[in-house]
């Protein structure tokens, strides 16, 4: 006999101040009266198991809540789990969860933080918690495909499956948006284009602007500009009183005296020197005066080009031409985009024409094997619900194609049930009793313990609406399970406590001006009693005690 939870501990959790357990190997259950607090444990394991929570969990609110279980790892295959998230691995492993009086939750696993997600994967592969709601899911067709998945040893499929389809569906969502951008820029593309050209037949140069200002001035200005140098050549050295042959005569006046006075010398010198340059400037004067020209058609050409160049820097707001290349390259790169995309849309049809022929394959693995195995599971449930005194119990699996495609593959999956002779066949939610589903349900837990599954089932209630007979036979069948996995089944059937190889009950009592929840594993004497009680109520008759010792001694 084997067990995954060894040890459970709960503080400040509720009604429960604190409480340690051992829990034991095989098939375990837990009775106390309606609301004495079994559903608390329920709800301090699920934090383990990555359920979020606040401080309403608090009993304290000044104080933290920590729950924390030790488990026993050694043969089942949760090494990758360690490995993947760099987490210590141990036969033995300790998960804890606390709660602060900020609300802040923080997750260890052998004292290694980890998050919530980390938490919910290792929790999934140790616990499988079956709520008493969850009998409810049976009505749900995701539900049923998801057990006959698990009966058809399909999981791991189902998920890689699920997992491509999902990245099936980001390529398609990609492909649609990129289209709908690919539409807006294809709108665009001829002003686009039209605006490309404009600027490249342009031919822009940077700083001309600033060229063409500086010529259209010198070219409105020409025919002063000539007359004011001609003027002032003639006045140089062209006119009869010109300046040069007035400074050549003064040249002449000092040229007999220069060498009777050195300072007369000096002078003659800066003289000849500034005759020099005089004569020097005219010719300049006159050369210069030569090349201005005056031409309207090129003062019109420029005119028109810095108008143009005015133009395009109004329309794309650009200050200047440098401005306007910049804007011609991004329109250029906008376009040249516009083709980048056009081929990753091709690259992407062909990625989802693949994925689609891939999904389409494995989809129809899925079928055949779904198909393969669902009598084989009708016919088993249908073994397991006679045990249980459903006797002309019949089931069916219907399996329909679905006309959309689902990230679990093309099938609907619908349970079919009959419970007495000369019915049809009808969907189990339309024809199933709250207790025929609880048996319906505890069925699938016992049929799919042989597949893949979590070493401990934690089962609440799942005998709501049972009694008698059936009471017995679903004992029989959950004493079984427990010899192959750690089974915790919280109840309140005298039937099923007795079969349990362990036995804790939960109390509520009052102390002081608090209610305090408690849990306390029984011996033989002490579950004696308690079978009795469950059996005959509060009054605990030597009938009763007759009883519950043969319920117990029927083990």
């Amino acid at each position: 006999m084997w067990g995954v939870l060894t040890h459970l501990h709960i503080r400040n959790y509720a009604l429960i101040d604190s409480l340690s357990i051992e829990l034991r190997p095989g098939f375990s259950v837990i009775t106390g009266e309606t609301g004495s607090g079994k559903s608390i444990l329920l709800g301090a394991l699920s934090l383990i198991l990555g359920k979020r929570a606040d401080t309403s969990v608090l009993r304290d609110a000044g104080s933290k809540c920590i729950v924390e279980v030790t488990c026993k790892l050694k043969g089942w295959p949760v090494g990758d789990f360690f490995e993947e998230h760099d987490l210590d691995y141990d036969d033995h492993c300790t998960i804890r969860r606390e709660i602060s009086p900020a609300g802040k939750s923080r997750a260890f696993i052998n004292d290694t933080p980890v998050n919530l997600q980390q938490l919910r994967e290792l929790g999934s592969l140790l616990v499988d918690i079956h709520s008493q709601h969850e009998t409810l899911n049976l009505k749900d067709n995701s539900f049923q495909l998801a057990v006959l998945d698990d009966f058809a040893g399909l999981t791991s499929r189902v998920e890689a499956f699920t997992a491509q389809f999902k990245e099936w569906r980001t390529l398609h969502r990609e492909m649609a948006n990129l289209r709908e951008h690919l539409a807006r820029e294809r709108e665009q593309r001829d002003f686009l284009d039209f605006q490309l050209n404009e600027l490249e037949e342009a031919q822009l140069t940077p700083g001309e602007e600033e060229q063409l200002q500086s010529e259209i001035a010198l070219l409105e200005h020409a025919e002063e500009i000539k007359l004011r140098l001609v003027q002032c050549t003639e006045m140089l050295i062209d006119s009869d009183e010109n300046v040069a042959a007035t400074l050549r005569n003064g040249l002449q006046q000092l040229a007999s005296v220069r060498s009777h006075d050195k300072g007369i010398d000096e002078l003659f010198e800066r003289l000849q020197s500034a005759s020099i340059e005089i004569k020097d400037i005219g010719e300049e004067l006159a050369r210069q005066e030569q090349l201005i020209e005056v031409n309207p058609s090129r003062l019109q050409q420029l005119q028109e080009r810095l108008d143009m160049l005015n133009g395009l820097m109004h329309k794309h707001q650009a200050s200047n031409v440098a401005a306007l290349l910049d804007k011609m390259d991004a329109i250029a790169q906008k376009l040249e985009g516009e083709q980048s995309r056009e081929e990753k849309l091709e690259l992407l049809k062909k990625q989802i024409a693949e994925r689609e022929e891939d999904l389409q394959a494995q989809s129809a693995e899925l079928t055949v094997k779904r198909k393969e195995a669902a009598p084989q599971l009708a016919q088993k449930l249908c073994v397991l619900l006679e045990r249980m005194e459903l006797k002309n119990a019949e089931m069916s699996i219907a399996i329909e194609s679905l006309s959309k495609r689902t990230s679990h593959g093309d099938d609907w999956v619908q349970l079919l049930l009959r419970t007495n002779k000369g019915q049809e066949l009808m969907p189990i939610e339309q024809v199933a009793s709250g207790g025929e589903l609880s048996r319906v349900m505890l069925a699938i837990k016992s049929v799919n313990t042989g597949q893949q599954f979590a070493p401990t089932l934690i089962l609440d209630e799942i005998d709501n609406g049972v009694s008698g007979r059936v009471a017995d036979a679903m004992a029989q069948l959950l004493a079984e399970m427990g010899g192959q996995r750690q089974m915790i089944c919280i109840t309140h059937l005298p039937q099923i406590a007795a079969k349990g190889q362990w036995h804790y009950r939960v109390s509520k009592r009052d102390e002081a001006d608090r209610t305090h929840t408690f849990v306390e594993e029984l011996n033989e004497e002490a579950r004696l009693h308690e079978v009795a009680a469950m059996l005959s109520g509060s009054d605990t008759t030597e009938a009763a005690l007759q009883n519950a010792r043969m319920l117990m001694n029927a083990n």
